[in-house]
């Protein structure tokens, strides 16, 4: 990965996940990758279950959907999905009779952003298979050692002529 000065990555998981082992693992992997200058740097974002979509200004569920739209984009570019992970779905409240259209979340999420674009999102699916969280922190560890390899070569190359 070049520039990796450029790459920050966002771990979206929700606030009540059910799963907080594998949160702590993935958060020491990033902070390992972070110590090995693998990337220049990771946040970690909590996000609910679900926000309703209903156009209410200065939400703070309108980061949520925010990140929602630009990891679309994103996947709709790729030619990849991310529905599920993501799934909107429309309420009918029987008392009310009124609809209410909601965004439902992953429970886990890897944003890998270059130079502030997003350039990959994980889990989503491409025609071939599902991307996991796990396949994106691979994708960062494999650039660790394809640059070892590359400095390494640079280096055989610089004795050799010499």
């Amino acid at each position: 990965m070049a520039d990796d000065e450029g790459i920050t990555v966002t771990f979206y998981v929700q606030s009540d996940s059910a799963v907080p082992e594998r949160r702590r693992k993935i958060v020491s992997q990033l902070a390992d990758l972070d110590a090995e200058e693998a990337i220049g740097s990771y946040s970690c974002e909590y996000w609910p279950k679900a926000v309703c979509l209903d156009e209410l200004e200065g939400r703070k569920e309108d980061e949520v959907v925010e990140a929602y739209n630009d990891i679309s984009e994103w996947a709709e570019s790729e030619g990849a999905s991310v529905s599920p992970p993501f799934d909107v779905r429309t309420y009918q409240w029987e008392v009310t009779g009124g609809r209410d259209k909601r965004l439902h979340t992953p429970h886990m999420g890897l944003a890998i952003f270059e130079q502030g674009k997003i350039r990959e999102f994980y889990p989503h699916r491409s025609e071939e298979s599902v991307h996991t969280v796990g396949d994106g922190l691979e994708r960062l560890k494999k650039g660790i050692e394809e640059r070892r390899e590359q400095v390494e070569t640079t280096e055989t190359t610089i004795e050799s002529e010499r």
